[in-house]
């Protein structure tokens, strides 16, 4: 029982913090591609909008995983 309860808690305060790190993200993703440092350009902005818009959405989580994605193919840390 306490598993769950810990399971719980962990998930429902993680879901702000997913949230607070997806306008990081975009940010470094948009000035990289401003700065004119990423070679897979296309690729790089079509995962950007794809993170925004999970983010607008709700699904941070989701939003993470695809705006890593397109950081480590601009080559962003």
């Amino acid at each position: 029982m306490k598993k769950i309860i810990l399971a719980f808690t962990f998930l429902v305060f993680s879901a702000p913090a997913f949230a607070g790190s997806c306008p990081l993200k975009l940010s470094k993703i948009d000035q990289a591609l401003a700065a004119g440092k990423v070679d897979n350009v296309a690729e790089v902005k079509a995962l950007r909008d794809q993170g925004a818009e999970l983010h607008k959405l709700g699904k941070h989580g989701q939003s993470v995983r695809v705006l890593v994605k397109a950081m480590k193919l601009a080559g962003i840390r």
